[in-house]
C-alpha cells in the first residue's frame, strides 16, 4: 500500500509504503537522501502507527528506511534503531543492515 494517511484524536502520520502479509507489517519512509533527522521523524511514526491504523494493532510490526543516497551515519543511526536500510546498488535495491542484524518490533 502506497501513501496512506490518518488523523486520529489530534495525531497525524503519513506513511510512503506499508508491506504486510498475514502476520508481519513493515512500514517504510522513502527519501531520496536519508538524513539521521528522517531516522528519527520515522521512529515517531512508527510509534504512533497502531493507534492510528488500529487494523493493525495485531499485527507484528517492522520499520524501514529507504533512499537512493544514505551516508554512513545515517544509516548506522537507523539500524542502531532497529530499522532496517534498504539502498539503491545500480538498478536494485539493496540491504545494507550488518549481518546479524536483528530488526525491532513493534
Amino acid at each position: 500500500l502506497r501513501d496512506l494517511e490518518a488523523k486520529r484524536d489530534g495525531e497525524a502520520a503519513q506513511i510512503d509504503l506499508l508491506v504486510v502479509n498475514a502476520d508481519h507489517a513493515v512500514v517504510v519512509e522513502v527519501k531520496s537522501r536519508l538524513e539521521t533527522g528522517d531516522v528519527d521523524e520515522h521512529l515517531e511514526r512508527i510509534g504512533k502507527f497502531k493507534r492510528l491504523f488500529p487494523q493493525y494493532r495485531e499485527t507484528r510490526l517492522l520499520g524501514a528506511i529507504a533512499a537512493m543516497v544514505i551516508p554512513d551515519d545515517a544509516a548506522r543511526h537507523a539500524e542502531r534503531c532497529g530499522l532496517y536500510v534498504i539502498g539503491q546498488a545500480g538498478e536494485d535495491a539493496v540491504f545494507l543492515n550488518s549481518p546479524g542484524f536483528e530488526p525491532r518490533a513493534w
